[in-house]
């Protein structure tokens, strides 16, 4: 087993491996004309690994404790960027940051794309 599947799998065990989708702004317009936005699946069952902080976590990394932050691997290489969504567990969130491969000498051997997250309050 090769050192980069050896962190793959050290990865999935402490972190929920799953699916996600991604969703992204749409405009359209309303029956009156009226221009209207909205949000529309981009990407769905998406093979994800999500690192989900609690708002201890959060505060110990100089966040505010009313939030939920986390990190979402994903494949590298997809269509998302920082102006989409993730939706995971029925929880939306918004993309804060987003770390393409290469970027990293970690992702470069993973072959990952990290999305730093922060949940959207309704």
């Amino acid at each position: 087993m090769s050192r980069a599947e050896r962190l793959i799998n050290r990865l999935s065990r402490r972190m929920n491996a799953t699916t996600i989708k991604t969703q992204r702004k749409t405009e359209g317009q309303d029956s009156g004309g009226a221009p209207t936005k909205s949000w529309a699946d981009s990407l769905t069952d998406v093979k994800a690994h999500v690192q989900i902080m609690s708002g201890a976590e959060a505060v110990r990394h100089g966040r505010e404790n009313n939030r939920l932050l986390g990190k979402v691997y994903v494949a590298a290489g997809l269509d998302i960027t920082e102006e989409d969504r993730v939706v995971y567990n029925s929880r939306t969130f918004n993309i804060t940051a987003l770390r393409e491969a290469g970027e990293f000498p970690s992702t470069d051997r993973l072959g990952h794309m990290i999305l730093e997250v922060e949940e959207t309050k309704p």
